[in-house]
């Protein structure tokens, strides 16, 4: 196996270029584990470390922010962050553990598409989007649209996720990520993003993210506009999480039965939405 460390984008595209089979290696939290069992042996490494920019955050001038696919977990920990986009901090804090957050990357997490990770959940939430590079040129696409099933992404051989891109948070908003796993740090059981803004007393606009039950993270379109101009109801909390439990697409597996999943959705649900709402609505004071 052959290992890379090039200096600029164009460089790590070119050596990607150059072999199929080679692999972008991030913060390598997941890949060394797959290659020290032998399930994958790529031919080629291309470290993504040296590569400038790629590990910072940037407040875009509409208060969005965009941050480098090496971000790393601990550095969102410690993120300083308003309305929404405090979800980001809030889920950083709910993965793996100290040493894995400190190697771990966002981006990283994003390409393995693992269906119960927590990045996929929370940044669809937000409504995040994704840059990639390839030797062809750039795009950008809702991240929505790059998760295309349980490991599985959009991107093709020799392309790289350069950054994610996250919409500037409502004037009055916020989220909440509430996780449910067999122990603290282990992957999600069941969890729940919400990201919402307030107008006044009533809901403005919300999204809603169920991760863990399903190869990619659930929405319920018409469910979240519903809720829209009404004040969040006890009532339509429950309907919104029952709906997102018929919605969702879970399996049996060794973390809980499809079953246990379909009943805890909508306990979780109605828990991410009175904890966002409840935060937006003292933002509002």
């Amino acid at each position: 196996m052959d290992y890379f460390r090039p200096e600029s984008l164009e460089e790590a595209l070119g050596l990607l270029a150059e072999i199929p089979d080679a692999r972008c290696l991030a913060g390598g939290q997941t890949l060394v584990a797959m290659m020290n069992t032998r399930i994958v042996a790529p031919p080629r490494l291309v470290s993504l470390r040296d590569i400038p920019g790629l590990d910072q955050i940037e407040a875009l001038p509409n208060g969005g922010l965009r941050m480098g696919t090496m971000v790393t977990h601990e550095t969102l920990m410690n993120l300083s962050a308003n309305g929404a986009h405090r979800l980001l901090p809030e889920t950083a804090r709910q993965i793996a553990s100290p040493a894995i957050r400190a190697f771990g990357t966002v981006g990283g997490a994003l390409c393995h598409a693992d269906p119960a990770a927590d990045w996929p959940t929370a940044l669809v939430a937000l409504d995040a989007s994704v840059h990639v590079a390839g030797i062809d040129g750039k795009r950008r696409e809702p991240l929505a649209e790059f998760l295309v099933d349980a490991l599985t992404t959009t991107l093709e051989p020799g392309e790289i996720l350069t950054h994610i891109e996250i919409p500037p948070p409502g004037q009055t908003s916020a989220g909440a990520y509430v996780k449910f796993a067999r122990v603290e740090g282990d992957f999600a059981t069941v969890a729940v993003a919400v990201s919402l803004s307030l107008s006044g007393p009533t809901c403005e606009a919300i999204r809603i993210a169920v991760g863990g039950c399903s190869p990619v993270p659930t929405r319920d379109d018409a469910a979240e506009t519903g809720l829209v101009s009404t004040e969040l109801s006890e009532a339509d909390m429950q309907a919104v999480g029952n709906s997102l439990a018929t919605a969702i697409q879970p399996e049996d597996d060794g973390r809980a039965s499809a079953a246990y999943r379909r009943m805890v959705v909508p306990g979780l649900v109605q828990r991410a939405i009175t904890l966002a709402h409840d935060r937006a609505s003292e933002a509002r004071i």
